[in-house]
């Protein structure tokens, strides 16, 4: 399901200025959104242009891809490589992959990452459309492992409710983790699964705004990464020398 929400700098319009220059359409997802929305919605508040963002929220990143490529959206969070072979973007961050095992489990006590074979054996949580995951399958499959899937979300919070119950053992993003439980436990997996790339995703045949620019920007720094190569030229009315 998708969710919306609107927010803007303190001297941001209600209307769209002239030129076009209508509120950011950026979609989001939960992990994301609790590593870089918040602060980035503190510089929105004290920018002087009076940036506005209208934010669309979903459970799943490939959602948010797709609108992007319809054009609903103009960026969005994404998990890189990217499902839709449209679009370009800048990679954010890593977020390594973990076994979130109920605390009571003789698993939460493990200092080293548990085996393909001792996966195979755990009812297990995970999201049902993630590429990272079908690759950690097909490993499983190769190796003449059969993974049993409990249940399959992309909901973050019902999958640490689930753990915390002791309904099975949820792979998922250490950002998708809930650090506040005391009822779950991170469990490492190490190279067993490639971390996922946090990235921000935009389509190539849309010219980003100045505006859109500048919240790449913003996420950029926010991120620590270094900045997208010659991002500036893609944006309308700037120079492209």
């Amino acid at each position: 399901a998708l969710a919306r929400l609107e927010a803007g700098g303190r001297a941001a319009s209600r209307t769209a200025a002239p030129g076009g220059d209508g509120p950011l359409r950026l979609g989001t997802f939960p992990s994301a959104a609790s590593r870089f929305l918040a602060p980035l919605l503190a510089a929105v508040a004290d920018d002087p242009a009076g940036v506005r963002l209208e934010l669309t929220e979903s459970n799943t990143a490939t959602e948010l891809e797709a609108l992007v490529v319809r054009g609903d959206l103009e960026l969005a969070f994404a998990i890189g490589p990217f499902a839709e072979r449209d679009l370009v973007g800048v990679a954010l961050t890593e977020d390594p992959y973990v076994l979130l095992a109920p605390a009571a489990s003789a698993l939460a006590r493990r200092s080293t990452p548990p085996t393909f074979e001792e996966l195979a054996r755990l009812p297990l949580i995970a999201s049902p459309g993630c590429a990272n995951i079908a690759h950690l399958e097909t490993a499983m499959e190769l190796r003449g492992l059969e993974p049993v899937f409990a249940v399959r979300t992309d909901d973050d919070r019902l999958a640490n409710a689930l753990v915390a119950e002791g309904m099975g053992f949820a792979i998922m993003g250490r950002m998708q983790v809930d650090a506040h439980r005391t009822d779950t436990a991170v469990v490492e997996l190490g190279e067993l699964l490639a971390p996922r790339s946090i990235s921000l995703a935009w389509h190539p045949e849309r010219p980003l705004r100045p505006l859109a620019v500048r919240v790449v920007d913003r996420v950029v720094g926010l991120a620590g990464t270094p900045p997208p190569p010659r991002v500036a030229h893609l944006a309308v009315g700037l120079d492209r020398r």
